[in-house]
């Protein structure tokens, strides 16, 4: 989609009130437009819950061939924020929330796959087995799980 956050809400912020990284980044993202909108660019805007629906669409393609994809911070980056919107927007949303059950879904088919093979390397190296409190694919597995026993339906 070509289009910005602007256009499509038919809302000019203007100028940003304060000099914070999120305001000005926040008014910066509402003027670019959304197929140029990297992985960063979705997990700041649908944590900040700015154009969320609007991006959503984008956001949820890329989880779906990678649920784990990344950009600066972590792996699962993108995730997070979309695991993490308010219930209200599931609510108002639904097919969003159908895609979303299926990515969280097959987040943990791929965490499985990358804990058995860290888990085997550790072995390999040094026969020692992992606990997994210290891998951010735990929690994110976590965060999986809480998401997909929260909403699944039946």
């Amino acid at each position: 989609m070509s289009k910005t956050i602007e256009q499509l809400e038919g809302q000019v912020w203007g100028e940003p009130e304060y000099d914070s990284h999120v305001v000005t980044n926040s008014h910066r993202l509402r003027k670019k437009p959304i197929d140029q909108f990297l992985v960063e660019d979705l997990r700041f805007m649908i944590g900040q819950n700015v154009g969320t629906q609007y991006l959503m669409p984008r956001a949820l393609g890329l989880l779906e061939q990678n649920p784990l994809v990344e950009d600066y911070h972590y792996p699962g980056e993108l995730l997070q924020s979309v695991l993490h919107l308010q219930e209200q927007y599931w609510r108002e949303h639904p097919a969003h929330l159908a895609r979303a059950l299926k990515v969280a879904e097959f987040a943990l088919q791929k965490l499985e796959e990358k804990w058995a093979e860290r888990k085997a390397k550790a072995r390999q190296l040094d026969g020692a087995e992992l606990d997994g409190k210290q891998y951010p694919e735990k929690l994110i597995e976590e965060w999986c799980k809480a998401f997909i026993r929260r909403y699944r339906v039946g």
